[in-house]
């Protein structure tokens, strides 16, 4: 009976995971529609718009930080797709993904934050990061650093 049970708790946990998982993939989806019809004027606003945290930016704030992440875009030339590459968090309450955006220039990274302080989730921060080759070097050179360590 108590194996059963946990097979339950186990299936239930896994089900409500995957499907908070599609939640926030819903939440990032117009910012890649957005991407892909090559609207990128406005896009934190854009990411921001359903979230709890919208109503402490100023317009002025939101304004800055949509021109910030339009003029990153406009340098890297065209959108070709996406990848999430890495995932982790506090299941149920704050979540961080990082996509890997490909663009004809070079790649870069977008940093997604999402926060759930009560049945809602909704998107907390978004960063872009373009230093990618320096990501992949930092982390080459800690897989190196631990060759030979033995448990």
């Amino acid at each position: 009976m108590k194996f059963l049970l946990a097979i339950c708790i186990f299936v239930i946990s896994f089900n409500s995971s995957s499907s908070e998982r599609a939640n926030l993939d819903e939440l990032t989806k117009p910012i890649f529609d957005s991407l892909k019809s090559g609207k990128i004027e406005k896009i934190p606003s854009l990411a921001l718009s359903n979230s709890k945290i919208i109503k402490y930016f100023s317009e002025v704030d939101l304004e800055q930080f949509d021109t910030q992440f339009a003029s990153e875009f406009k340098v890297l030339g065209k959108y070709y797709s996406h990848s999430l590459i890495h995932e982790q968090g506090i299941e149920g309450a704050f979540w961080a993904k990082w996509y890997l955006l490909k663009f004809e220039r070079q790649p870069i990274v977008l940093y997604v934050e999402f926060y759930r302080p009560d049945e809602t989730w909704g998107i907390q921060s978004i960063k872009l990061k373009n230093d990618v080759d320096d990501m992949i070097e930092k982390s080459g050179d800690y897989e190196i650093g631990t060759l030979g360590i033995e448990d």
